[in-house]
């Protein structure tokens, strides 16, 4: 009886909501998550172990980012002609081709490929499910959902690095557990309903505000700034925070353990901010975060090497910051029409790889040029002003699923 009810909530009508589904996606992404959280440290300790250069490494790393942006130029398309589930299956079979072909092949130039590749199907699967929980689920329950949502991918993603210590088995071993993961997300993404997505709103609606990513971008570009932190942070944090405190004078272990803390910090935080944000408001929540994640950034630097402090400050900064990406989604949803969702995804997918690539960058940069604490102090200024920026900005008409949307201006 189980059984039967459990297959036919699988086989919701695509535009419904189904638990079912829903936990399917959450099995989905840890895999997303562990998948691109194994690749980054593996495919680089391998390359730095050939004697390959930081530069041309870091720049390896970036392809995968590169790829997620290059996904951007078709997905909108992609996911209207083909709908949720198949556009899932093809972005869950480019990873298992990608995984399957790394320990087949060797160098820094096919690896740079597959890692391309990894980032293409990576995120158009991770965006469906993303889109197809959006464009479903209780506005009540929107903020908790998202929340647990991200939640899985930060702990996937945190997950991935341990498949280091599966290399001391041979080199294909990881490979071969992330492909048996894979095989496993690809049966259950073929259960899932099949049909197109429909983003329609009504007619009046549509002939207001025209489907294009010009127009997403002009409506949704404050909810879409949360997603560029986020990625600028996250891997500011885990490529820079290293060098910072090696010269603080900070053990590889200590280092470790203050990087997991911001980690796990922003895992703990993420439900029940995801809540808080159904009932004050995703934008006052962002505010609210984003003053007190920045002053938190800015006390880096005062605290210098005590081990305790450091901690105190990145695990309640990291708690706060942790859940930018969730929210601002959220906050985009609450703006875009739903026409415009799967442009909106699009884009914001789009801000967090470009702060992503662009994180490491600047942070080393800065660091060289304008003294190690120059990073923190940028962070910091970075959060503030987007909180500024809220205030700077308004928009008009922002009931999304009630009114129109007419556009962001300044007051």
């Amino acid at each position: 009886m189980q059984k039967v009810r459990g297959e036919r909530m699988m086989h919701t009508p695509v535009n419904k909501w189904s638990m079912t589904r829903f936990y399917t996606f959450l099995f989905l992404v840890i895999i997303f998550g562990i998948t691109q959280g194994f690749l980054i440290p593996v495919i680089s300790t391998m390359l730095e172990q050939s004697h390959l250069s930081p530069s041309m490494n870091g720049l390896s790393a970036a392809m995968l980012y590169l790829g997620m942006l290059f996904s951007m130029l078709f997905y909108s398309r992609l996911i209207t002609r083909w709908g949720y589930r198949n556009t899932i299956l093809a972005g869950v079979f480019i990873l298992l081709l990608t995984i399957v072909l790394f320990p087949l092949t060797k160098g820094v130039w096919w690896w740079s490929i597959l890692r391309f590749f990894v980032g293409i199907g990576n995120n158009i699967a991770l965006l469906s499910c993303q889109v197809w929980l959006i464009a479903t689920v209780d506005p009540s329950q929107k903020g908790k959902r998202l929340a647990q949502f991200g939640m899985m991918y930060g702990l996937g993603f945190g997950l991935g690095p341990l498949g280091l210590n599966a290399l001391s088995f041979g080199f294909h071993v990881p490979f071969v557990m992330i492909t048996v993961l894979l095989v496993i997300s690809l049966i259950l993404a073929l259960r899932l309903t099949k049909g197109h997505a429909d983003f329609s709103d009504t007619k009046e609606k549509s002939s207001q505000t025209p489907a294009s990513y010009k127009t997403a971008y002009k409506l949704g570009f404050l909810s879409m700034i949360p997603m560029l932190l986020y990625g600028f942070l996250e891997v500011a944090l885990s490529g820079n925070f290293p060098v910072y405190g090696l010269k603080m004078g900070l053990s590889n272990a200590e280092i470790s353990f203050l990087i997991t803390t911001f980690i796990w910090g922003s895992l703990v935080f993420q439900m029940p901010l995801g809540m808080l944000g159904d009932k004050i408001g995703r934008k006052n929540l962002l505010r609210i975060l984003c003053s007190t994640g920045g002053v938190g950034m800015i006390l880096v630097p005062f605290v210098g090497d005590n081990l305790i402090s450091l901690f105190i400050i990145l695990g309640i900064t990291g708690g706060l910051v942790g859940s930018l990406f969730s929210l601002g989604l959220a906050y985009m949803d609450d703006i875009l029409p739903s026409h415009l969702l799967p442009k909106g995804s699009a884009l914001c997918s789009m801000h967090y790889s470009i702060g992503s690539i662009i994180g490491p960058y600047i942070g080393g940069t800065l660091m060289q040029y304008m003294g190690i604490f120059s990073l923190f102090y940028f962070l910091g200024f970075a959060l503030i002003l987007f909180v500024t920026l809220t205030f700077v900005f308004r928009i008009h008409g922002v009931s999304t699923k009630q009114e129109n949307i007419i556009e962001t201006q300044f007051h």
